[in-house]
Formats: structure tokens, C-alpha cells, sequence
């Protein structure tokens, strides 16, 4: 068939979106011109590779993702990048609050006015604690969060 008319009806089975339905037109010129057939195969084909993931396996140490950020960006600095506060720490300092809160609610030696401030500033540090812990550690709950909405 004339190349100026295959390029038309290309042109036209590019436009199609996936799963619409093929013109009458282009059914029958796919059947009659076995070059169209074929480009229209190869490109079902390759849409098909393209949707798969890719099966090239690469090992994930810190050696090659540093490879691939200098790659990226040859600026990039070669420290560490590491959690500074440990859930150790985190254990520590609450186990730590808990004990001088029961150690200032259980003394008596200290006035009615000075026990109600005490208990406001120890709910203060509560709520910062539980803040600074959620803050800290926020792609943690971003992403359970994100794997919660998944689930359901």
C-alpha cells in the first residue's frame, strides 16, 4: 500500500486510547498491509516490556547508592547519613520522664499551688515529647499510614 496512506492510518491508531475500540477503516487496513501488521505487533509488544518491572538485579549497598547520588549529583557528600537520636534514646527518655513524675506526685512536701504546677509543666513535656517523637520519625508513620490506605 502507499506509504502516505499507511502513515494516515497510523496516525490514526496512534490516537486511539488503550482498550477503544478499532475503526472499521483500520481494521481492514491492517489486514491487507503486512508492513502496518507488523508495527502495530511490535508496538503491542513493546508496550508490554515497558509495563513490566525491570528484571535487572542490582544489590542495594550503601557503596552503590553513593555511586548513583554522586552520579546524580557530584556535589554530593560522602558522610553518613544516620539517625542521630536511636530508639534507645527515645525508651530512655520517657522511662526517665515517667520516674521524676511518680518521684514529684508521690514527695508531699510540696505546696497545693506548686503541686498543680508541677503536673502543668510535666503534661508540657509530655505533649512535647510525643510531638518531637512523631516529628522525628514522621516518614515512619507516613509511610504505615500510606500502607494502612492500601490495604483497605
Amino acid at each position: 500500500m502507499s506509504s502516505e496512506r499507511c502513515n494516515k492510518i497510523m496516525d490514526r491508531y496512534l490516537e486511539l486510547d488503550k482498550g477503544e475500540r478499532i475503526p472499521f477503516e483500520i481494521t481492514v487496513h491492517l489486514l491487507f498491509c503486512r508492513k502496518c501488521r507488523r508495527d502495530v505487533k511490535l508496538m503491542t509488544q513493546a508496550e508490554k516490556l515497558l509495563c513490566e518491572p525491570l528484571k535487572i538485579p542490582v544489590p542495594v549497598t550503601d557503596n552503590t547508592i553513593e555511586n548513583i547520588l554522586h552520579t546524580i549529583d557530584p556535589a554530593f557528600s560522602n558522610t553518613r547519613l544516620n539517625n542521630p537520636i536511636s530508639m534507645k534514646n527515645w525508651i530512655i527518655g520517657g522511662v526517665l520522664m515517667i520516674l521524676f513524675m511518680f518521684v514529684f506526685v508521690f514527695s508531699r512536701n510540696i505546696s497545693r499551688n506548686l503541686d498543680v504546677a508541677i503536673s502543668l509543666v510535666f503534661a508540657g513535656c509530655v505533649i512535647a515529647y510525643i510531638l518531637m517523637f512523631v516529628f522525628s520519625n514522621i516518614d515512619f508513620f507516613v509511610k504505615k499510614i500510606n500502607t494502612l490506605k492500601t490495604a483497605a
